[in-house]
């Protein structure tokens, strides 16, 4: 379980922040966010990042995935204080 989940699909990285607080550009408002990957040079701004993704198939590097992969962010024991999900989840 995670307060930010997130997927990818083909070549949009997605991210879900339901309480606006860390992803930038979201809000509780407007709580996801996406990107394109090769646009945006994930791999190469974030390369541990995308290596989540490595798991379920996805080739460091690859700008067109041809499936669709969910991930999560692993958040400290700090924000996890803050987490509404984690007060849910006991």
């Amino acid at each position: 379980m995670t307060d930010f989940p997130s997927f990818i699909s083909r070549r949009s990285l997605i991210f879900f922040d339901p309480h606006g607080a860390a992803i930038q550009g979201t809000s509780r408002e407007e709580p996801g966010r996406e990107w394109n990957v090769a646009a945006e040079k994930w791999y190469e701004q974030y390369p541990d990042f995308m290596k989540v993704y490595e798991a379920g198939g996805l080739l460091f590097g690859t700008e067109d995935f041809q499936g669709t992969l969910l991930g999560s962010i692993l958040i400290s024991y700090q924000l996890n204080l803050f987490s509404s999900l984690s007060k849910i989840i006991k």
